[in-house]
């Protein structure tokens, strides 16, 4: 699957709502989306939108640690063993992003 690769950037307009803008060659920006309106929402939308770049590599590390893991964890795994490959993946995630995930190992 392709996709408009990131990071994404959220520019508000305050009275004409927000845009998402992404990388487009070397000096350029594509827009993404756009709200069209101003409200808290509409806000909290575009920063959701501006993550999906991120929340893609994300779920794409996390299927790939699963599938190398050789270990099914929805029917074999203790709750404590999805609890602690849960807060792996996070830790992973807040200190080194997609590099530092693929590195971890699931006990199976």
């Amino acid at each position: 699957m392709k996709h408009t690769p990131g990071p994404w950037r959220v520019e508000d307009h305050t009275k004409n709502g927000f845009e998402v803008w992404a990388p487009c060659g070397p000096t350029g920006s594509l827009r993404v989306a756009s709200t069209g309106y101003a409200e808290t929402f509409d806000q909290a939308n575009a920063h959701l939108i501006a993550a999906a770049p991120d929340l893609y590599n994300f779920t794409k590390a996390i299927e790939n640690v699963v599938m190398n893991s050789g270990h099914n964890l929805c029917s074999t795994a203790t709750e404590e063993e999805r609890t602690e490959f849960i807060s792996g993946i996070i830790n992973a995630w807040n200190n080194g992003g997609f590099a530092s995930i693929c590195k971890l190992q699931v006990a199976g």
